[in-house]
């Protein structure tokens, strides 16, 4: 089999997905900061489908949305030992069929027991 054929189509394969995403790119572009950049793979994957045809696959892949998130917390040894109080009230007020729920000032609430 000769792959001569399947080069030459890849680009023009590639070109599609850059037209068919083109807004999405736009999308991703204009959600890149200063300092930032956004990234564009393309790949190609040449080999054989399910019957022994030859098949060639090309992808884009980008973020079209930053996504980040994070989380910060204190801890010491010592509360391993509440963890393992809070889940002994939580197992017996779900045995009991009862629930408590716990809220801070701030509006944060945590439910144990039944939900």
């Amino acid at each position: 089999m000769v792959m001569k054929s399947a080069l030459l189509l890849i680009p023009e394969k590639i070109g599609g997905l850059l037209n068919d995403y083109a807004k999405d790119l736009e999308e991703a572009w204009a959600n890149v900061g200063d300092g930032e950049v956004l990234n564009i793979n393309l790949s190609a994957k040449i080999g054989f489908d399910k019957v022994g045809k030859p098949a060639c696959e090309v992808k884009i892949a980008f973020v079209k949305e930053k996504i980040e998130g994070s989380v910060k917390f204190n801890w010491e040894d010592k509360q391993a030992g509440l963890f393992k109080v809070v889940k002994g009230i939580d197992d017996k007020l779900k045995k009991d069929d009862l629930s408590m729920t716990i809220s801070t000032n701030e509006g944060k609430s945590v439910t144990l027991g039944k939900k």
